[in-house]
């Protein structure tokens, strides 16, 4: 079957945004992430430590992978700034988007 599209195609991630909480994690965050950069996926890696999702994107980005990175916490306790965790989340997407 010549050019029919191969598996890969049919989950090509290209064009997409994935936002994944945990991203840079030690043991499924930072997989998710891969897998979703090396189907095609923007990732944006949103976590609590900020210095850990920077060096984790600074990798991705040398595999030529679209990544960002924010700083989120997804608790269900107020943040420091007094804002709920659901209007963080709206806050994070906001300013990554628009």
């Amino acid at each position: 079957m010549a050019g029919a599209p191969g598996i890969l195609d049919r989950f090509s991630l290209d064009g997409r945004i994935a936002v994944v909480s945990g991203g840079a994690g030690p043991q499924f965050g930072s997989s998710i992430s891969e897998a979703l950069a090396e189907a095609g996926a923007t990732v944006i890696s949103a976590s609590r430590s900020i210095e850990r999702n920077e060096l984790f994107v600074a990798g991705l980005l040398e595999q030529d992978s679209t990544a960002l990175t924010r700083r989120a916490s997804t608790s269900r306790s107020p943040t420091p700034s007094g804002h709920s965790p659901r209007m963080c989340r709206k806050n994070l997407v906001a300013r990554t988007f628009w």
